[in-house]
């Protein structure tokens, strides 16, 4: 043993070794002794080959195997040597010296950067302990050094096609992410994850949570489609943090030209259209063909709508046009109210593809908009061709099904609205077209009154 201790001092580990080799002990407690003095002297691959001997010498059961198989581990990973450090991690007989080997080589690993490595490692038997060990690396860490652990506990969820858990790693990574950037690509990953669900299984994960008293909330692909564009919007806004609410991006939007984008976050939110489109409106109406105008434009995926040689300002028009057509719902004339209100407001003629589609939504609605905006000549017309569509003449022009006729439905006319008008162009002496047509209107409905009573008698 002095010999030994000698020989270390001196700096001959080697000699050493063929001395303690050469002596032929048997006796395990011996070799745990050994090794704990050539650590002492940092001699790790030494210790390694004694770690070696001492486990092909001793028992299976002998208490010393656990000590022994940890030492070979922690010297295979000084050494980077991944895979005998793994042998020795699975052959170790305790538990929870595993667990701390485990948790071991999963830092070394990462560090190294090996990360493929890391992942096909058969962990037999400890797979659910490395996806804890992971979630708890990645909760315990600040996002920008947390996001490598979170991204291999996603591919290890991928690896093993569990991909509700995939979906759910990248959600949270995604709500604690620092810039919107990052959240949106983690939201895109979720996404997509979340749809390679069978069909036959409903797609939805659980929102991640800290405090196990909150409620539970589910989330579905609708959801998380929403938080996905929330975030996609963020990313396109100058210093938007990642927390911003759905309203206060949608403002942000509009007020950077991101009319697309803010009016489909509305869609998705639930939130009014009116800002975006009233922005938008007012837009088109104040362009000019110059750079600063393509800029805005290019922000709303306008590849779709450029046609031929169009300048400007016709893409911009045709944008509102796209955007309105879409988020209309049918039946409805809202989002036509909007824009049309702008436009008189602005003293600006409604565009013919706004005033056709305007009519065939709701054109009671655009004659009280023209009359309130004292637009008496276009009120006139429209008033004219509405109860020439009574009539027959043009319903199609104003989603009428059919016309005034003893055998069809009545017909709902805004009668108040035009008896108003003509007492207005009266006023100017301009009432002469609109009260002809009134008065053949009322003498068609006499008579069609009249044949509905003839019908009905006979």
């Amino acid at each position: 043993m002095l010999l030994i201790q000698s020989l270390l001092e001196t700096g001959e580990g080697y000699k050493a070794l063929d001395l303690v080799i050469n002596q032929g002990v048997e006796d395990i407690p011996y070799y745990v002794q050994m090794i704990r003095l050539f650590k002492e002297h940092n001699y790790p691959d030494i210790v390694l080959q004694l770690s070696d001997l001492a486990v092909q010498k001793a028992h299976p059961n002998d208490p010393h195997m656990p000590m022994l198989r940890s030492t070979q581990f922690l010297h295979h990973l000084a050494l980077g040597h991944y895979m005998n450090a793994y042998a020795s991690l699975e052959a170790n007989p305790e538990e929870e010296r595993r667990e701390n080997c485990l948790r071991d080589l999963v830092v070394a690993l990462v560090d190294a950067r090996q990360l493929q490595l890391l992942l096909d490692l058969p962990y037999t038997g400890m797979v659910a302990k490395l996806e804890a060990l992971l979630e708890d690396r990645a909760r315990t860490r600040e996002p920008a050094s947390a996001a490598v652990y979170y991204n291999v506990l996603f591919s290890l969820h991928i690896k093993n096609m569990n991909y509700r858990k995939g979906a759910s790693v990248m959600l949270e990574q995604g709500m604690r992410a620092e810039n919107a950037e990052v959240q949106m690509q983690c939201y895109a990953v979720c996404l997509n994850t979340l749809m390679l669900v069978e069909p036959h299984y409903d797609a939805w994960i659980v929102k991640p949570t800290d405090n196990q008293e909150d409620a539970i909330e589910v989330l579905e692909l609708k959801d998380i489609r929403k938080e996905f564009n929330l975030a996609l919007a963020r990313s396109k806004l100058p210093n938007c943090s990642t927390d911003t609410r759905a309203e206060e991006v949608v403002a942000q939007c509009v007020a950077a030209g991101h009319y697309k984008t803010a009016l489909r976050l509305c869609h998705l939110c639930g939130l009014p259209y009116y800002q975006p489109v009233e922005a938008l409106t007012t837009a088109c109406v104040q362009i000019q063909d110059n750079d600063r105008a393509w800029e805005w434009l290019f922000l709303n995926e306008i590849s779709d709508l450029v046609a031929g040689d169009a300048n400007a300002t016709t893409i911009a028009w045709r944008l509102l046009e796209y955007l309105l057509n879409r988020y209309e719902e049918d039946g409805q004339s809202s989002l036509h109210k909007v824009v049309a209100a702008k436009l008189m407001s602005l003293s600006v003629f409604l565009p013919h593809w706004l005033q056709s589609s305007y009519k065939k939504r709701n054109s009671a609605e655009l004659l009280r908009l023209y009359l309130s905006h004292g637009d008496l000549t276009q009120a006139s017309t429209l008033a004219c061709e509405l109860l020439q569509a009574a009539l027959g003449q043009g319903k199609e022009h104003f989603g009428l099904s059919h016309a005034l006729m003893a055998t069809a439905p009545p017909l709902c006319l805004p009668l108040n609205v035009i008896d108003r008008l003509l007492t207005e162009l009266a006023h100017y002496k301009m009432d002469g077209e609109l009260r002809q047509a009134v008065d053949k209107y009322i003498k068609t409905c006499m008579r069609v009154s009249e044949d509905k009573v003839i019908s009905v008698s006979l």
